[in-house]
Formats: structure tokens, C-alpha cells, sequence
């Protein structure tokens, strides 16, 4: 809390009031007057681009698949009808929901994502998971970090790859979501 005092510059994501003294209110209380440089950025989140995936014990959006089953199909029908593209994903309404979401984050943050994220999607590979934003995202955000500290822009080029952290696993694309959205970019 000490190196608080003497800042010039904080760059943070937003934390709810839940997660006590390291929550936004709590932190920037504690920041000198003299810190005119506060500079937020929105959690970058998306689930609606995997028909499901595993987030650590759990299986996020298998309710399609368990419902069909608990309707009675069997697991070969429920495969069937996996490898046919006819099972809903709900994806209209997952991609819907977390850009409400990500818009509310947003409008209390510096930095700003949403609409590249809408430009974007269907072209270049922005999430490597659900919580994991790809190179490309992380470039457009550092970018708007640079531009207020009147510093020179980063170059997507220079940064093709969508893990050049090289950041530990990644969610490929699958029929479904590369059907639904048509996406054009290559997977990792």
C-alpha cells in the first residue's frame, strides 16, 4: 500500500467492492492526489465463441446436450446430432449476453474493446479462451495505453501470432462456431 502513495501513473481493471481491500474504491483511495494518470481497462471476456468447452472442473453451456438427454436421446442419437451441426448452442444469446456485459464494463473504463471485438471476430482470432484474449486484442488495448502516454503505437505486424505470449493451451474452432459466425480465420 506504501508504493500506492507514490504513483504517477495506475493502470487497472475495475474489482468489485466483494473483493475488500484490493476492490477499485479501496486501491484508488489510496493513490495520491499528484496520480492524474488512471488508466482502466474492461475485463475481456467471451463465451460465445465454443459450442462448450471445460473452465476448470466444469463444462460451461452443456445444458443442450445434457437436455437432450434427459429427453430421452441416447448418447449415439446425441452424437449424431453433434456431428450434423443440429444441436443449439445458443449463441446468439451467449454472444449477446457478454456484449451487454462487456459494454457495462466498459462504460467505466479508459480503454475500450467492444467494437473492435464486433469488427473483428469473424476475421482474426481474438480470444484464445473464454478469459484469454489473443495478441490482437491485447495489441488494440495497448495501443490506447500508448496513445494517452503520447507513446509510439505498437504494429499489429509485428505481432502475427494470436498466442506471441506463448500462454499455455488454447480453445481451437470447431464446425459450429466457425458455421454460425463464418468465420475466415485459421486456427492456431
Amino acid at each position: 500500500m506504501d508504493l500506492l502513495s507514490r504513483v504517477d501513473l495506475f493502470i487497472y481493471q475495475p474489482v468489485q467492492e466483494k473483493h475488500g481491500i484490493y476492490s477499485t474504491d479501496r486501491i484508488l483511495s489510496c493513490l495520491p492526489d499528484t496520480c492524474h494518470q488512471r488508466i482502466s481497462f474492461p475485463y475481456l471476456y467471451k463465451d460465445a465463441l465454443w459450442p462448450l468447452f471445460r473452465d476448470g472442473k466444469c463444462t460451461v453451456n452443456a445444458s443442450p446436450i445434457i437436455n437432450l438427454l434427459e429427453s430421452g436421446a441416447s448418447v449415439i442419437e446425441v452424437a449424431m446430432q453433434f456431428l450434423s451441426l443440429k444441436i443449439d448452442f445458443q449463441f446468439q444469446h451467449r454472444f449477446r449476453n457478454t456484449t451487454h456485459i462487456l459494454a457495462e464494463k466498459e462504460a467505466v473504463t479508459t480503454i475500450k474493446a467492444l467494437r473492435y471485438i464486433l469488427e473483428h471476430y469473424k476475421t482474426d482470432k481474438l480470444f484464445l479462451t473464454h478469459n484469454h484474449p489473443s495478441t490482437q486484442l491485447l495489441v488494440h488495448c495497448a495501443n490506447q495505453v500508448l496513445e494517452l502516454l503520447h507513446y509510439p503505437l505498437l504494429k499489429k505486424e509485428d505481432y502475427p501470432h494470436p498466442n506471441e505470449a506463448g500462454l499455455p493451451g488454447h480453445f481451437p474452432i470447431s464446425p459450429y462456431e466457425k458455421a454460425h459466425y463464418q468465420l475466415s480465420y485459421l486456427d492456431l
